[in-house]
């Protein structure tokens, strides 16, 4: 399926709003609680899948790390991570899968995760 359909379909499965930025990348705007969104990245790499990206906030001498790893042990479809200063929720989907349940359970927990740990480490609905 191509990628811009699939993010399409993603999206729609998931009550979130689409935009195609360009060939490699979708943005999926996703609903998280009463008034509250969240940011979600897709990058279609080739034969090495579609990276699902949420930035949480920008790392801090107070980033309680501990916490952060033992969050992922609780985590079904995606992970913590920290790149570059930025605190992340990701995960990947493999090419030739087809949007669906777990692929939607997959999208809702990057957004849901990424959205708590942004209010608890910034106090704000920042990305």
């Amino acid at each position: 399926m191509e990628f811009g359909t699939m993010m399409e379909e993603l999206a729609n499965l998931s009550k979130a709003s689409f935009s195609q930025y360009d060939d490699t990348t979708s943005v999926l705007i996703v609903p998280v609680g009463e008034h509250r969104i969240q940011t979600v990245y897709a990058y279609d790499e080739g034969e090495q899948g579609i990276k699902i990206i949420s930035k949480v906030c920008d790392e801090v001498e107070a980033t309680p790390y501990e916490k952060l790893i033992r969050n992922n042990g609780s985590l079904s479809y995606s992970c913590i991570g920290i790149e570059d200063g930025v605190i992340y929720v990701k995960s990947k989907i493999f090419p030739g899968s087809e949007p669906g349940k777990a692929m939607k359970e997959m999208l809702i927990e990057i957004a849901e995760t990424a959205d708590s740990w942004e209010l608890k480490l910034t106090g704000q609905d920042i990305n």
